[in-house]
């Protein structure tokens, strides 16, 4: 990294640490169970839309909000640790932008086009816009209010991530340092900017978060928690130890506490008193995920959950809206208000099993594909 900026604040390139692994599997393990929460986490929100049952676990919105927002920290600490020291050219540039859109852009293509035409051919939706295709086609969603712009069911944090891969190289320039001091005031100052806006869009709504839902999905909401996942992989991943198959248990156990812990699912679960509290816990989880390595007999399932993350959470609603309509219309019209958690279950084994099948068919070898264009671009260009 170019040094010339931070030596005029008289500050030095960060310290030289130990190769880092090729593949955190703890953080495929937490990646793949935010997934799954997310998916319960809608299938029991639209359950109770749907007829009058009430799960017994509550509205679990925690899973639902900062299963999300585990994301962006997992993306914060894996890209700052695959290009921490690989953004020196112009070419490495190209590459990283080509490949964060590859890695993106295909599965969320494939799932705004079948999202548009089940609209269309079963429910009879009509009213689409072409604007909103033009923008999610081309990614460029994120950058207004994704939350309104995104045709793909919870297609706003990928809208997010996308704002996020495009400010990392000037995030990773200021990281570019070993002073923790400036560290932290570059932490301090994101989750400042990130509070007072989440605050600020929530208290001009009042108390119904529906309102504030199209203003609060902006990436200001959530820069907290990339930049601390850059932090972490900057800090401790260089320095963890292996952990123990039981402090892997007791960290395992302390998350399924935070995300099913009940909250009202209002803007008082992300503002205010209790909206720093999670803060803060959410950021205590992440760093214990952190500390922690997964045994070898526990890595095939991290590996497994990590691989079909991206396409468990552009999936799962159309498994739960799948399963839904075959057993209303072969079984019972009533089945989901019946057997709700039959259709919940049905939804989450299928909602893996398509994710494994888009994951090898889909994902990986249009990653592949374009990885190996990039390359052979660039060499040809010299």
């Amino acid at each position: 990294m170019n040094k010339g900026g931070l030596a005029f604040f008289g500050l030095r390139k960060w310290p030289e640490t130990k190769e880092l692994p090729r593949r955190i599997y703890s953080y495929d393990l937490l990646r793949g169970l935010c997934a799954i929460f997310v998916a319960l986490y809608h299938f029991l929100f639209w359950t109770a839309n749907t007829t009058s049952y009430v799960s017994p676990l509550g509205a679990i919105n925690n899973a639902g909000t900062y299963g999300v927002y585990m994301f962006f920290m997992l993306s914060g600490a894996t890209m700052c640790s695959s290009y921490r020291d690989r953004l020196k050219t112009s070419a490495d540039f190209v590459y990283y932008y080509g490949v964060r859109w590859a890695r993106i852009l295909p599965l969320y293509f494939f799932v705004m086009m079948l999202t548009v035409l089940s609209l269309y051919f079963i429910v009879g939706e009509k009213d689409w816009s072409l604007a909103k295709i033009i923008l999610n086609s081309s990614l460029l969603f994120g950058f207004g209010m994704p939350g309104e712009t995104s045709n793909v069911g919870g297609g706003w944090s990928i809208g997010i991530e996308v704002v996020f891969y495009t400010v990392f190289p000037m995030l990773l320039f200021l990281m570019d340092t070993k002073s923790w001091k400036f560290d932290l005031v570059l932490l301090l100052t994101a989750c400042f900017v990130q509070i007072t806006f989440v605050n600020y869009v929530v208290a001009i709504n009042g108390a119904d978060f529906h309102l504030a839902w199209d203003y609060y999905t902006n990436f200001l909401s959530f820069a907290g928690y990339f930049v601390f996942g850059c932090m972490v992989s900057k800090w401790l991943l260089p320095r963890r130890q292996v952990s123990s198959g039981f402090a892997i248990l007791i960290v395992f156990i302390l998350t399924l506490g935070f995300v099913f812990y009940p909250t009202s699912g209002s803007g008082e679960s992300v503002s205010g008193y209790s909206g720093f509290v999670f803060l803060i816990i959410a950021f205590a989880v992440f760093l214990l995920w952190s500390m922690c390595e997964l045994p070898v007999w526990l890595r095939g399932v991290g590996s497994f959950l990590g691989d079909i993350s991206y396409s468990v959470y552009l999936l799962h609603p159309f498994c739960f809206k799948g399963v839904e309509l075959v057993t209303s219309r072969l079984i019972d019209p009533e089945f989901l208000a019946r057997q709700p958690w039959v259709v919940i279950i049905v939804s989450m084994i299928l909602t893996i099993i398509a994710a494994k099948i888009v994951y090898v068919v889909v994902e990986k070898p249009m990653l592949a594909y374009f990885k190996t264009r990039l390359k052979k671009q660039l060499v040809a260009a010299g």
